[in-house]
């Protein structure tokens, strides 16, 4: 490498640092203290200068190291540094100011061109400087800018600058796309005075399908359309956002993405395409090609089923194999598509414009060849059923012609239709009249006695829907809720009983011997066929979970308040004569039952009933996990507590030199004392609380050698999911304060562990050479190639060492979710540390924090005031929940 190259505009600074680095070449250079010393005017631009060289050579140093990540990564990122190099692109050129929105690889900030004085976007890739930052996500930032750079259409945002910031990320700079994402707009439709009709949405959905035309001739494949990456400007504009996932020629020999093979059983052995871990693409939108891992038919008829899947999402109101009344995890969704095609728009929107319905069905044919060939023909179905023309999709030839340019030339066509109506309108119409009267008068007779009888049974579809929506309402199983919840089951036993009656009357509209006929008597055989379905499974499983809860309620307090006293007397002294509790006064919690102190932290903990058997300690006196274990809570004695993290100043609290700017700045708190979970919640603790179990990694399924059990963590469930499910056994997720003050444990290094990362060996599981072994190319592998903690993926709860708390994995295994929105800290708190105000993004979304690494993680993520958005419907095999309970006093 030549050392002389320019590396900012000619100053005298700059000339003078680069005669530094020529001597440094050769090899006579002084140091940077003595250049300094003998060029004082300049010493701040020359400390500045030397600073931005050495991350530029540290960042080269991590993506070109031998063996990181695959030849095609390194070769990539080789190149696009060396550009970087020896172009004149410095970052004070920009001033950056809010986060407008962050992904998986990058946040997006505004920022201000000073050179042009122009607004911009800048998209800054993750990771706290080059040492935090792989080459694979190097390689693939590089690509996405180089990709969208070469897509010069109005429907595509344009790339103006790459570089490095002063933190040694890299960069680069688009258009600002002023408006909303069709996510917010589809979400928006319902309101009063919402602008986005149905023909306004589908004219959006054109404009899509002529940018991806576009960006299909030149090779280059999206992969992951969805509502949120496409824009809607204020003033007509449609953009196609984030091609960080697109295939393109110069990347599709060495994609970067590659099948992982599940090795498990035949429900979750099916292949995925897979990047870091996680499906490539959103599955919702994705062919099934695409979630098969099948590469080579991963082309631009992948996207063609996208935009389908786009359509449906805009007739039906929400995604392709979304629940209508919940969130489906992301594992949950895959294998539905795997299986099938999604809910027909026919019963999922039957108001749907039946053309529409008809693109919809071919866009997203389940064979690629039975799509439209491609975006163009797509577009230009679309565009007819916007101008009334003829939709190919749905009918062809002279006839349908026809009825269409009726339709648009109506004056004409009346016109030209009178003289004939006029000749036969006479002759036809009394013969009409009498023939209709009859007909409805033989009808009205027919359904005049059964009119009643059919109001009722179309009244218990409703009142059955009215009572399984009570029933979500009537947790948690505690004595408070008896009295609704014995109301609720004499209800729900009066509603089954006239299944006999409507079994009754099915059998005779499927014989024949029911007087309804035709098409009349198909829509009521279909719908008692649908009520009979739903009262047989309301009557085996709704009413018996019912009926179990009430049980559980009736013996709640004699089970955690009556026969644990003595527990709790003991449990009471403790709190209130320990230092650690400054005299706390406890009261018995409704639901736990004390399990006494932990001997290594002592601190008291608890088992929560509900959630399975009561935890045994071992013959050292900690916890033994076990499968069947409910939760183990710990009473954390809360208090004064420093939140977040600085980079200034190693000597003073919080120090962590990789600390960002949204975890910044450092807040005095004083935390109430509360409970949280000593461990992750489990997989026999999600599923005992009525939930099936979403995990990619279930109990019993052997991966590498290592077979996953009932008390490894549960994952693949959603913030909106959890917050929904812990709810019944009246937990909640953690305030980020919580989860942080708890992770910490009295500590102030980045990890509560010490400022080293070899101080992690033991107490975490991250990304590590077991997973590299076993074929994982997850980014975080390259940061600490060497370390083995032993599990290529989350491991049984309570399997590393435990911090001063007595919690274990807060800084590995999974990733957890926070109850409270991402978002630069705000300083009014409540009690539980949590933002008095809720917390939104620029764009007014809810966006809940992330909080710990997972075992697909380098050590940089494992530090405990590190933070990340997520999205409420998302759920990933890396992302679980530490629950907590609020202390009643």
């Amino acid at each position: 490498m030549d050392d002389s190259r320019s590396i900012a505009d000619d100053s005298n600074a700059e000339r003078v640092f680069l005669e530094y680095l020529a001597q440094r070449a050769a090899g006579g250079a002084q140091d940077l203290d003595e250049l300094c010393r003998a060029h004082p005017a300049e010493d701040a631009a020359l400390r500045a200068l030397a600073a931005r060289w050495q991350l530029l050579e540290r960042l080269r140093g991590v993506a070109l190291a031998p063996g990181a990540a695959d030849a095609h990564a390194g070769t990539g990122a080789r190149a696009e540094l060396d550009g970087l190099d020896r172009a004149r692109r410095p970052i004070e050129r920009y001033r950056v100011g809010d986060e407008l929105a962050r992904g998986a690889q990058g946040a997006i900030h505004r920022a201000t061109d000073l050179d042009l004085d122009r607004e911009l976007a800048m998209k800054v890739l993750h990771g706290g400087g080059p040492g935090s930052t792989s080459s694979r996500s190097i390689g693939r930032f590089l690509e996405e800018a180089r990709v969208t750079a070469q897509l010069d259409h109005p429907g595509i945002v344009p790339i103006h600058d790459v570089g490095l910031d002063a933190g040694g990320r890299l960069f680069f700079t688009m258009k600002l796309v002023r408006g909303i994402s069709m996510q917010d707009a589809l979400a928006r439709r319902g309101e009063s005075g919402s602008p986005w009709s149905l023909a306004r949405l589908v004219e959006a959905l054109t404009r899509v399908a002529d940018a991806m035309s576009f960006a299909h001739d030149r090779g280059v494949v999206h992969r992951d359309l969805k509502p949120s990456n496409v824009m809607l400007g204020g003033y007509g504009e449609v953009y196609v956002m984030d091609w960080g996932l697109a295939r393109s020629p110069r990347t599709a020999a060495s994609d970067g993405f590659h099948a992982h093979a599940r090795t498990s059983d035949s429900a979750h052995g099916s292949s995925a395409l897979t990047q870091a871990g996680d499906v490539v693409g959103t599955p919702h939108y994705m062919p099934p090609e695409q979630a098969r891992g099948e590469l080579d038919e991963v082309g631009p008829t992948a996207d063609v089923y996208a935009l389908g899947a786009l359509l449906y999402h805009v007739l039906a109101g929400r995604a392709p194999y979304a629940h209508a009344d919940r969130s489906a995890a992301a594992h949950e969704v895959l294998a539905r598509l795997r299986a099938g095609p999604p809910e027909p728009l026919a019963r999922a929107a039957p108001a749907a414009p039946t053309e529409l319905a008809a693109i919809c069905d071919k866009a997203m044919a389940r064979a690629s060849a039975d799509r439209y060939a491609d975006m163009r023909s797509l577009a230009a179905d679309l565009r007819a059923w916007l101008e009334g023309r003829v939709v190919r999709a749905y009918e062809s030839g002279a006839w349908p012609e026809l009825k269409k340019w009726v339709r648009r030339n109506r004056a004409l066509a009346a016109a030209s239709a009178a003289a004939l109506c006029a000749i036969v309108g006479g002759l036809a119409w009394s013969s009409r009249v009498e023939s209709i009267g009859r007909r409805n008068a033989e009808r009205a007779q027919a359904r005049a006695d059964a009119t009643l009888v059919d109001l009722k049974r179309l009244s218990e579809l409703r009142r059955l829907a009215e009572l399984e929506e009570r029933a979500r309402t009537l947790w948690p199983p505690h004595p408070a809720q008896l009295g609704p919840l014995r109301a609720w089951l004499g209800a729900a036993r009066e509603l089954a009983a006239h299944s006999v009656d409507h079994e009754r009357v099915l059998a005779e509209l499927r014989s024949g011997s029911a007087p309804a006929t035709g098409l009349e008597r198909e829509w009521w055989q279909e719908t008692l066929t649908e009520l009979a379905h739903k009262l047989r499974d309301f009557a085996a499983q709704r009413i018996p979970d019912v009926e179990r809860r009430i049980a559980f309620a009736e013996s709640l307090e004699q089970r955690t308040l009556v026969e644990p006293r003595a527990a709790w007397d003991e449990a009471r002294a403790i709190a209130a004569s320990s230092d650690r509790y400054a005299g706390l006064a406890l009261v018995p919690q409704l639901g736990l039952v004390p399990l006494g102190v932990d001997p290594q932290s002592q601190l008291l903990e608890f088992w929560h009933v509900q959630t399975g058997a009561r935890p045994a300690r071992g013959a050292d006196g900690r916890i033994a996990p076990s499968d069947e274990m409910g939760v183990v809570l710990v009473l954390l004695p809360g208090g004064a507590f420093r939140f977040g993290a600085q980079a200034t100043d190693p000597d003073a609290p919080n120090y962590d030199p990789a600390a960002a700017v949204d975890e910044k700045p450092i807040l005095d708190l004083q935390l109430e004392p509360f409970l949280i979970s000593k461990y992750e919640l489990t997989q026999r603790q999600w599923s005992n609380l009525g939930e099936p179990n979403p995990s990619s990694y279930p109990a019993g399924v052997e991966i590498a050698g290592v077979t996953a059990t009932w008390h490894n963590p549960q994952t693949n469930i959603s913030w909106e999911r959890a917050t929904e499910v812990l709810a019944r056994a009246a937990l909640e997720l953690p305030s980020e304060p919580q989860w942080e003050y708890a992770a910490r444990a009295g500590t102030s290094d980045p990890w509560w562990t010490g400022r080293e990362r070899e101080s992690l060996r033991g107490a975490a599981n991250i990304g590590d050479a077991s997973a590299a072994r076993a074929g994982a190319n997850w980014p975080g592998l390259d940061e600490w190639p060497e370390f083995d903690d032993g599990f290529p993926l989350d491991a049984p709860v309570g399997r590393f060492r435990a911090n001063a708390f007595g919690l274990h994995d807060v800084m590995g295994n999974v990733q957890e979710w926070c109850r409270d929105g991402y978002g630069l800290y705000p300083t009014e708190r409540d009690a539980s540390g949590s933002p008095r105000t809720r917390m939104l993004d620029t764009e007014g979304r809810f966006a809940p924090v992330i909080r710990g690494s997972s075992f697909g993680y380098g050590p940089s993520t494992a530090r405990v005031a590190r933070r990340e958005a997520g999205e409420v419907g998302f759920g990933t095999n890396f992302l679980g929940v530490r629950p907590v309970l609020r202390l009643a006093r």
